[in-house]
């Protein structure tokens, strides 16, 4: 089941914002590591 809502999310999210998110996620990595 939530892996359909992360296919169906990923489909909605344009690639720009999915590479944000992505650069976010691991700054927050590297300040939480």
């Amino acid at each position: 089941m939530q892996q359909l809502t992360s296919q169906a999310l990923e489909q909605m999210i344009p690639q720009q914002t999915k590479t944000s998110i992505m650069i976010i996620g691991g700054a927050e990595d590297k300040v939480h590591g």
